[in-house]
């Protein structure tokens, strides 16, 4: 039913996406008496910067989260339109990124992976596009510029610059000006930031409190409850299934242009994975990071399955262990 639903998009897909969102999202909503989340070493400068203004009003906050979120839903589902992941009236991609994006109680809340993500969907569309532009530089100098933005809100967020380095081998372009625009675009939003600091005579405690932490081992030690674990556990099957199917299904007979997409579409999700060494105590949602390349690449998975029963039945669980995980902390057991 939800995968006949959302396979092909109608005038009021955006209207059933909000009432999505807000049944994910309305016991937040309806009391919105938690604030955003402590800012840790692993969310950015600009992060804590915004903080103070997000504190001082729990449900504004609240509301420009979940705004920033529908933003993020419909961009990331033009982005596997635009790149032929899925049918052109599809809207599979928006429906998944919603679910994996609410699909715990710390996720419907502010948090600097939200913020991250924006720039990085952006980031990715831009990639995705590298190739078919003549000014190729002015699209590599913006990647660097978005992850940068996007680092800045949560620090895990700077592997995607390796993501960079990486796509431009993959598109061929790989060339030291290219390295240098990426270089340069990364470096901007730095300087102008330092420009601040300096201005501000924080400079010197801004720089004393960049560490970087690498705890690999801590993912291992978080407490899921047995419902979220569930929930890691399909959403990790799934991503399993449907990056073997496109690599190794859907790529061979599909044009060069496509099969670069993809490959830089895998490489978003393997080093998203492995940033989960520098998410420190923001390791219970960095998997919203990971939401980007999954929800595409889930969302070809379900659109090219042949099968109707069988999609509405896999989907179904998807939908299952998501509900169960977003509401489990009102269960007694």
């Amino acid at each position: 039913m939800l995968v006949g639903l959302f396979r092909k998009s109608h005038w009021y897909t955006p209207v059933l996406l909000v009432v999505a969102g807000s049944l994910l999202w309305i016991d937040s909503i309806w009391h919105p008496d938690r604030l955003p989340l402590h800012a840790d070493l692993s969310s950015g400068p600009l992060y804590h910067l915004i903080l103070p203004l997000l504190e001082l009003s729990p449900l504004v906050s609240l509301l420009v989260a979940f705004t920033i979120l529908i933003v993020q839903v419909l961009y990331i589902n033009h982005i596997a339109t635009l790149g032929e992941f899925t049918d052109r009236f599809s809207a599979l991609a928006a429906l998944i990124y919603l679910l994996i994006m609410s699909s715990t109680t710390t996720m419907i809340d502010v948090h600097p992976v939200l913020f991250a993500n924006l720039f990085l969907i952006l980031a990715l569309n831009k990639i995705f596009k590298a190739n078919q532009e003549h000014l190729v530089m002015v699209e590599v100098f913006d990647v660097g510029f978005l992850t940068a933005l996007a680092g800045l809100f949560y620090f895990p967020a700077m592997a995607i610059f390796l993501l960079l380095i990486m796509s431009l081998f993959v598109y061929y372009l790989i060339s030291m000006r290219a390295i240098l625009a990426a270089l340069f675009g990364v470096l901007t939003p730095f300087v102008f930031l330092g420009i601040y600091y300096f201005m501000t005579d924080k400079l010197e405690s801004q720089i004393g409190a960049v560490a970087i932490h690498i705890e690999p081992l801590k993912i291992l030690y978080g407490s899921p409850n047995i419902f979220e674990q569930v929930f890691m556990l399909t959403i990790g099957i799934m991503a399993m299934v449907a990056f073997l199917r496109l690599l190794l299904i859907f790529m061979p007979d599909k044009p060069i242009r496509m099969r670069k997409r993809i490959m830089v579409l895998f490489l978003f999700f393997v080093i998203s994975l492995i940033s989960y060494t520098i998410a420190t105590d923001y390791i219970h949602i960095h998997h919203g990071m990971v939401a980007i390349p999954l929800s595409i690449s889930l969302a070809s998975f379900f659109d090219d399955m042949g099968r109707k029963k069988l999609s509405e039945s896999v989907f179904g669980i998807l939908v299952l262990v998501v509900l169960v995980s977003r509401f489990s902390v009102y269960f007694n057991f």
